[in-house]
């Protein structure tokens, strides 16, 4: 099982936070309060997508993981209950046993480790979080509000801090689709945000955990 690896941390999507609040400590005109607020919906589309990618891979990964365990264990178990039902099970059947055995308990250590499963789920909250934010701008963008920024920058620090990182790979990939998403939203095309987080997540098939 190749161990996982770690890549240079993409940009947390809440950095530049005092420059952000240097720009909203007072009210903006709405020319500035909208280039600032289109940098924000890209960088929290990016964030919502990026968190979506985590969570697939990890998913994958826990299933990786996850499905020999259960095999091996259930396998190494009928073993045993056999062998104590017959006393002539050979020593072949017994070694055999023993090393599956040593196998379904070396990969529940690494799906332990690693908490594939626990990083899976606390990535897919920081999407659902972030693609709220990602409403709250389209929605200040559409209505010209420049009284929500203030309100949307403290929405951002308040997501930002507890998510977990997304790793520079894995950001690329989601920037280039939430440009994708965002143009079409200019359009005023109807945009189907979770046929978009599976496709998102179908782009990046395999088992890189970065």
């Amino acid at each position: 099982m190749a161990a996982e690896t770690k890549d240079t941390p993409a940009p947390d999507a809440a950095e530049g936070r005092t420059k952000t609040q240097r720009h909203t400590a007072t009210t903006l005109a709405w020319p500035d309060a909208q280039r600032l607020l289109d940098e924000w919906h890209l960088r929290i589309t990016t964030a919502q997508f990026g968190h979506q990618l985590q969570a697939e891979r990890t998913r994958s990964w826990n299933l990786v993981l996850g499905i020999p365990v259960v095999i091996a264990t259930t396998i190494v178990g009928t073993a045993a209950f056999a062998a104590i039902n017959n006393n002539t099970t050979s020593n072949g059947w017994k070694i055999a046993a023993g090393v599956v055995s040593i196998f379904a308990a070396v990969l529940a250590a690494l799906q332990t480790f690693f908490g594939f499963g626990d990083r899976s789920e606390r990535h897919r909250i920081a999407a659902t979080r972030y693609a709220s934010t990602r409403r709250s701008i389209e929605l200040a963008l559409a209505r010209h509000d420049t009284q929500a920024v203030d309100r949307i920058r403290i929405d951002m620090d308040r997501i930002g801090g507890p998510s977990p990182q997304i790793g520079r790979k894995r950001w690329d990939q989601a920037s280039d689709i939430a440009k994708m998403q965002i143009s079409q939203w200019r359009r005023g095309e109807t945009i189907d945000m979770e046929v978009a987080g599976n496709d998102a997540g179908n782009a990046g098939t395999g088992h890189d955990t970065r």
